[in-house]
């Protein structure tokens, strides 16, 4: 080690202490042994210790850790002497438990020879019996048969006593079935047994038949009380287990335990039966078999049915299914997890029951649809109910509903949402019908001591329930396409049958608004007093009804994508509801000018102008006023009671409505023009009543196409009048009239011109012919205005004649 040391660049000052050197001692006593492999051993030992030294000391300033190596060494040595000491420990323990081990069996091995050999010797001992053994044999079964026959015998004269105390036991709510059972089994077993040797010893003895029946009659009514017993026992077990789930779902913990224990005794008792069933089967007993087994299934059946009658036959879908929750499921989960621990693998009562409930379910429910005309909404609580169903089949006990051969409906239930949408339509054209007809009611109500008035808001605009009650039903419709019970074929029905309903109520509606029109103009006393109130409410039902349509098709459009076809074709059909209520609301408009007019027609207003009256200074604006003051009393109510939406085309239509009116006023010529002087005091009243109406409307805010033209038509009919007797002024006052609104018409313009005092008809006619008609076959040019107001101007005569005034479409 040292010279290895010295060759790595140690030079002098190797002290001898840090030198390993090998013990000699043990060198020397390794080679004097025999052998040359512990020699060898040792040899490799001492080297491979030199070099693990000189691996651990590789540099002089190492061999301060000599210490410490060497105490680490001395360690690890230690260590590894304690488990040679602990494993030589244990190999002699093994050693000395394998002698225990060998010394034991010697002495088994001795005891058993012993007793092999005594064996033999009682063998041999018994070689003489074995020549008795018949009669030894003979001899047991006799012992036995008199042991049975007595025991028979016992029972026969006890027979009585027996049965008496069982049927007082019998009565009993604690009775200990299976001790019974026993009892009851033990007498049976002791008849059976008894017209058993009768029919054996008579058939010895060649009784005759009469014999034999006479004999049998004694028996058996010797044990009718325990024939009779054995039914009633029967009957008793049976009703035991009439609901094994309530006997096992008892709140109480020892009840229920007690029911447990007793549906398991009754269980074991039929158990039995049938076991003494097919042992006894290849022998004619009357009593046998009795088939427990069979009658105890039976009897859950029909306590399933009348479970399922009691609880579910309630003749409402709706109380229907709420009962059904309480109950199904529960009785379910206890049938698959605590009935199979009572009750023996062979019955596999869970399927049992499983397929019982879902085929009761399922008569009940179809018996329910055909004692009763189902309603569309309890068909969607079914729709919507059958896929929880399935699902809760499919969680909470784990079995598809599919496996099942029973339909729980007796129809697909594509069928029944064909149904459903049937019905439906049909009701939905009763109810439209009733809810316009409640409003035209409401029109038509004559009550003066209780006027129905439609519900103010506080902004005091009136509306009416009319639009909430069309929207929710619709709503309703909406809302059930995209329930559980629905798919994309029915959403997509129900949302044209949507549509349907708004078009047919649209339709209605209007029809009713003309209707209440016509009779206005009649007679409008048979109208109520409210009745512009409820137009009012007619117009701003529209608006409100445009607004909840929005609301639809924002709903909507959180079940369909906006991007699909379905969705857009929606789309469009609410656009074109939307114009319709729109429309809807220009017919309220329309009745509204009914209305007023009918009231600005009346004595007084309109049919006092141009009378003689009219001429003098004094009383020359009383009618305009007032017609004025009218027009002003309905157009301010219009603001404070209408939707401002629908303001401006009333006053645009009163207007217009106003101005027809006034020339139709001038055309019936009610007072007669005698002379030019005349003539210009008529043109100068008529412009000044002109200002008034014009400037009374542009006190109103509302912007209409064509004012200007409704504001001049009464000027440039003055114009004509008022024009010199020259026929060429007269005619160019004629054609501008006519360029201004190209649809004036011919009779029209000799009515003008009939207001005249300088022309009569036959000269009016004469001049607009040649100088208008004539003229105007010649004119390349022709208005292109397209103005339509002198077609609403109605001539003064008997009906109309050829210009009856035609009703304004929108």
């Amino acid at each position: 080690t040292c010279s290895c040391v010295q060759g790595r660049g140690v030079v002098g000052g190797c002290e001898d202490r840090y030198i390993a050197r090998p013990p000699t001692h043990a060198h020397t006593h390794i080679r004097g042994r025999k052998g040359g492999n512990m020699e060898s051993e040792a040899s490799d030992a001492v080297e491979k210790a030199a070099r693990r030294v000189a691996q651990m000391l590789q540099y002089p300033e190492e061999l301060d850790k000599v210490e410490q190596l060497t105490l680490r060494i001395r360690r690890k040595k230690d260590s590894v002497d304690t488990l040679l000491k602990t494993s030589v420990q244990s190999q002699l323990d093994d050693v000395q438990t394998g002698l225990d081990l060998l010394r034991r069996s010697i002495k088994d091995i001795e005891d058993i020879r012993a007793n092999l050999k005594s064996a033999e010797q009682i063998y041999l001992a018994c070689q003489e019996l074995e020549q008795h053994s018949g009669q030894i044999r003979t001899l047991n079964d006799t012992r036995h048969q008199v042991r049975t026959t007595l025991t028979q015998i016992d029972r026969i004269f006890k027979l009585p006593e027996v049965v008496a105390s069982l049927e007082a036991e019998l009565g009993n709510d604690d009775i200990n079935l299976l001790e019974f059972h026993h009892t009851l089994s033990g007498m049976e077993f002791c008849r059976d047994q008894v017209l058993k040797q009768l029919e054996q010893q008579q058939q010895n003895l060649q009784a005759s038949a009469q014999a034999k029946a006479t004999s049998r009659q004694a028996v058996d009514e010797y044990f009718v009380q325990v024939t009779v017993l054995a039914k009633r026992f029967e009957q008793k077990l049976l009703f035991e287990v009439t609901d094994p789930l309530k006997m096992v779902l008892d709140e109480q913990e020892q009840r229920c335990v007690q029911g447990c224990t007793r549906l398991v005794s009754v269980l074991r008792i039929i158990e039995r039966e049938e076991k003494l069933d097919a042992k006894l089967a290849d022998q004619s007993i009357a009593t046998r078999p009795k088939e427990l087994r069979k009658k105890l299934f039976r009897k859950l059946e029909d306590s399933i049915e009348q479970k399922f009658d009691a609880t579910l036959f309630l003749k409402s879908i709706h109380r229907f299914l709420t009962a059904f929750d309480k109950f199904y499921f529960k009785d379910l989960e206890t049938a698959k997890d605590i009935l199979p621990a009572c009750f023996p693998p062979e019955y596999d009562i869970y399927q049992f029951y499983l397929h019982q409930y879902h085929a009761r379910l399922a008569v009940t429910l179809n018996n329910l649809m055909a004692v009763q005309e189902i309603d569309p909404y309890e068909i969607m609580l079914l729709l919507n109910w059958i896929p929880e169903y399935n699902n809760d089949m499919k969680n909470r006990l784990e079995v598809d509903p599919s496996e099942f051969s029973e339909q729980l409906l007796g129809c697909g239930e594509n069928e029944l949402r064909a149904n459903y949408v049937n019905i439906l339509s049909n009701k939905f054209k009763s109810w439209i019908s009733n809810l316009v007809f409640q409003d035209l009611e409401l029109w038509r109500d004559t009550n003066k001591d209780d006027v129905k008035e439609p519900q103010e808001l506080a902004d005091g605009k009136y509306y009416t329930t009319t639009p909430i009650m069309l929207f929710k039903m619709v709503n309703e419709q909406i809302s059930a396409a995209f329930q559980p019970g629905g798919n994309e074929d029915f959403a997509s029905i129900l949302l044209t049958r949507s549509v349907d309903v708004f078009n047919q109520f649209l339709r209605e509606y209007k029809e009713s608004l003309l209707a209440v029109q016509s009779e206005y103009r009649e007679d409008r006393e048979q109208l109520s007093d409210a009745f512009v109130r409820h137009m009012f409410a007619v117009v701003n039902n529209s608006t409100r009804s445009k607004g909840l349509l929005d609301d639809m098709k924002s709903s909507v459009g959180h079940h369909i994508s906006t991007d699909t076809s379905d969705f857009k074709l929606l789309e469009t059909q609410m656009a074109a509801i939307r114009k319709e209520f729109d429309r809807l609301a220009m017919t309220a408009v329309e009745v509204l000018q009914t209305v007023v007019f009918q009231d600005l027609l009346s004595p007084n207003l309109f049919p006092e102008l141009f009378k003689l009256d009219w001429f003098e200074s004094k009383a020359r604006r009383k009618p305009i006023k007032t017609i004025i003051a009218t027009l002003q009393d309905y157009m301010n109510e219009s603001l404070d009671r209408m939707e401002e939406e629908y303001v401006g085309p009333l006053f645009y239509r009163l207007f217009r409505q106003t101005v027809i009116t006034y020339i139709e006023c001038m055309l019936k010529k009610r007072t007669e023009l005698e002379t030019e002087e005349m003539r210009q005091i008529y043109v100068s009243r008529v412009l000044e009543e002109q200002t008034l109406l014009c400037e009374f409307f542009r006190g109103f805010e509302f912007s209409m196409e064509s004012n200007a033209d409704i504001e001049n038509a009464i000027g440039n009919v003055a114009a004509v009048v008022a024009c010199s007797n020259s026929p060429s002024l007269l005619t160019m006052s004629l054609k501008k009239l006519r360029n201004e609104y190209p649809d004036i018409q011919i009779e029209q313009m000799e009515a003008i011109l009939c207001i005249r005092e300088d022309f009569k008809s036959k000269e009016a006619k004469l001049f607009v012919r040649t100088n208008i008609v004539e003229a105007a076959q010649t004119d390349v040019e022709h208005s292109k205005r397209d103005i339509v107001f002198f077609r609403d101007v109605k001539l003064p005569s008997a009906g109309g004649g050829l210009f009856r005034r035609k009703q304004e479409k929108d």
